[in-house]
């Protein structure tokens, strides 16, 4: 009876041994599948992320574009200068309203789309600080202001002067380029506890080269007289892509 206790006995500690080693092994297993896991989501998640907000710069700047041809029908100005029959006024001035919303609203509808991405992806996003890179960058359309100088008419005779400040946007990039392709750029690093991923994404404009036309969306504030007059923003058609990894 002793030595069949003893035999159990000596047989129970080596599968206790073996069970609480084969538990180790399932749940370092399990975490790294877990770890895995994640870092594999948060990779596809940072370029959702990143390719999203690049998205809605270029839809900003798509729409402000826009917005600027349909001012011209009210706004004729060459070089700062304008005029304008007084009917018109106020079809112009909320032309206007809705241009510098859109501009003063961008960092803010960046942000929301940028972090509501990332947390339906379960992690949180963050603006990437690289050495080439700042995150303002993100919240940068790089657009500059201008300003007109209305004189408004009534029938033909002059009424009042007024200036609008800012009345249009031109672009702050390659001014001294007609067909130029804008060089912003979305960073985002996406988190989930500490796995952390990085993505990238550009905005380019999705027009042929070799349209007569193109003029990389908006005009540049050192344009030739005949593409100064009124506000040529031919082709908005800012698109967005990623950029690959390194």
């Amino acid at each position: 009876m002793t030595s069949l206790c003893n035999e159990q006995g000596d047989l129970l500690l080596p599968m206790l041994a073996i069970f609480i080693l084969f538990g180790m092994f399932w749940l370092t297993y399990v975490d790294w599948c877990r770890t895995v896991y994640w870092k594999m989501r948060m990779d596809v998640a940072s370029d959702l992320v990143a390719l999203s907000s690049a998205r809605e710069q270029a839809e900003v700047l798509n729409y402000m574009a826009s917005v600027e041809v349909l001012e011209n029908p009210f706004l004729p100005q060459i070089k700062g200068y304008g005029v304008m029959d007084v009917s018109m006024e106020g079809y112009f001035e909320g032309l206007n309203r809705l241009l510098q919303t859109l501009k003063k609203t961008f960092k803010t509808t960046v942000t929301i789309v940028a972090e509501t991405v990332a947390e339906q992806n379960g992690g949180i996003a963050i603006p990437v600080v690289d050495k080439d890179f700042s995150p303002s960058d993100d919240f940068n359309l790089r657009l500059k202001e201008h300003a007109v100088w209305i004189l408004y008419v009534a029938s033909g005779w002059p009424v009042r002067f007024q200036k609008y400040e800012p009345a249009y946007y031109t672009r702050a990039w390659s001014e001294d380029k007609t067909k130029a392709q804008p060089p912003h750029e979305s960073r985002w690093k996406v988190c989930h506890g500490s796995i952390c991923r990085d993505g990238r994404a550009r905005l380019w404009l999705d027009v042929d080269p070799k349209e007569k036309l193109n003029n990389g969306g908006f005009p540049s504030a050192k344009a030739p007289l005949l593409r100064s007059i009124g506000i040529q923003c031919f082709y908005p058609q800012f698109n967005a892509r990623l950029v690959a990894k390194k």
